[in-house]
This record gives structure tokens, C-alpha cells and sequence, in this order.
């Protein structure tokens, strides 16, 4: 389990996100979103989540976080994409 805050403008609605391995396929694992607090001195909304990230034989893993964020006033789904590694 990897704890993670996300930080977005207060423009937008955190809708949800998921992980994916890039070199392997493993399925998507959803994002655990938990509390969110608004930081008003930053104009931004903070969102404690957790992920899980799958064991496998691979021993240098790339994955994609993909979040998807909703415009309040257009009401427009916008994907953000975080990508990163792990190694054994």
C-alpha cells in the first residue's frame, strides 16, 4: 500500500483514478480516496488516497496513475497522468 496526497485547483471535482502497470498489463487498481481538505491560502484542495501496487516477477515496474478531475463550471473530464517506477 503507498499512501499519497493529491493536490488540485478548487475548480475542479476529484471523479476518480487508477493505476496500471505500463510494461506488464496486471489490471487497473482503483484509487482509494479518503479525506480532502481545502487549503484557501493555495486555492487548493489536498486528498489523502491510497494505492496498491501489484507484486509480480518483474523486477523494474512502470506504472501510470491516471485521476480524473471534473470542471464545476464546464462540467469537462480532464485526465491527469503520473508515471513513475518501482524496483526491486
Amino acid at each position: 500500500m503507498l499512501n499519497i496526497e493529491l493536490s488540485y485547483d478548487t475548480q475542479y471535482v476529484l471523479r476518480s483514478g487508477w493505476l496500471e502497470g505500463t510494461n506488464m498489463y496486471m489490471g487497473k487498481t482503483p484509487l482509494y480516496i479518503g479525506a480532502s481538505r481545502i487549503d484557501k491560502q493555495n486555492n487548493q484542495v489536498l486528498v489523502d488516497a491510497e494505492l496498491f501496487i501489484g507484486a509480480c516477477s518483474e523486477p523494474n515496474m512502470r506504472w501510470k496513475l491516471t485521476i480524473e478531475l471534473e470542471d464545476i463550471q464546464s462540467g469537462k473530464l480532464h485526465s491527469v497522468f503520473v508515471f513513475f517506477q518501482t524496483q526491486v
